[in-house]
């Protein structure tokens, strides 16, 4: 069910600006490209204050959930889309629009759909773990594998 009030805001998230599209709800709602703000918590805190009722997204990357949890706590919905759930065109490489525009206009129409799931604290931490283990144990292979050549340079073969 839709929100006929709802403004549907798009944001391509890098650690320096954020690039802002917004919608307008239902599936034909225009697409309009906002501009950049700033990614500190005034810019943001900002950007909420000037509208009624939004609903944001920004793509999955480096930036983790943070940007998610400071606009709830402003009292909006966010939600936070993996690269591979967002729709592009075949061809669809055009480099002459603005950085942003490209890459922030097309997450707002996947916002409108509610069949986002976004993890939790919990979710997060348990992710974050699993990933640390992993490098853990390809730095322990990559440093038994170089030993193991340096030992072999050497003449010596490690018995194992």
């Amino acid at each position: 069910m839709e929100d006929n009030n709802a403004l549907f805001v798009g944001l391509d998230v890098s650690k320096d600006r954020h690039a802002v599209a917004v919608a307008e709800s239902g599936r034909n709602g225009e697409v309009r490209y906002l501009g950049e703000i700033s990614s500190d918590n005034a810019s943001v805190g900002r950007l909420v204050r000037n509208f009624a009722r939004l609903r944001f997204c920004y793509e999955a990357g480096p930036t983790g959930y943070g940007l998610k949890r400071e606009i709830e706590t402003l009292g909006h919905e966010c939600a936070v889309i993996a690269p591979s759930l967002i729709p592009h065109k075949p061809g669809d490489r055009i480099k002459n629009k603005p950085p942003g525009c490209r890459e922030a206009c097309p997450l707002v129409p996947c916002r409108r759909t509610d069949e986002i799931w976004t993890p939790d604290a919990a979710h997060e931490a348990m992710r974050d773990l699993i990933r640390a283990r992993e490098a853990a144990v390809k730095d322990r292979t990559r440093k038994r594998q170089e030993i193991r050549s340096f030992l072999l340079r050497h003449g010596k073969i490690f018995p194992a």
